[in-house]
């Protein structure tokens, strides 16, 4: 690859990082539009959550067959994550 080449792609590369920034800014924008224009509804969204599980169900999926299973490694992680405050 020659040094032309090269600086094309560099080129490239840095007009897809500022389309990036620039749909990154518009999603947050939109975002927080819809945040500010459709508060939180907690009936439902426990709707929703319901549904899934029942899904879920039908599927065959859920309940699992053994609750704790992986246990460990979500606890690692819950003691990995532990943020300690201030005595």
């Amino acid at each position: 690859m020659g040094y032309n080449e090269s600086m094309k792609l560099d080129s490239t590369a840095g007009e897809a990082r500022a389309m990036l920034a620039a749909r990154r800014a518009m999603l947050e924008s939109f975002e927080a539009e819809m945040s500010r224009r459709s508060p939180p509804d907690h009936a439902a969204n426990l709707r929703i959550a319901e549904a899934l599980w029942r899904e879920g169900v039908s599927l065959g999926a859920l309940p699992p067959s053994d609750p704790l299973e992986g246990i460990e490694v979500d606890v690692a992680l819950a003691r990995a994550l532990h943020v300690r405050g201030a005595p």
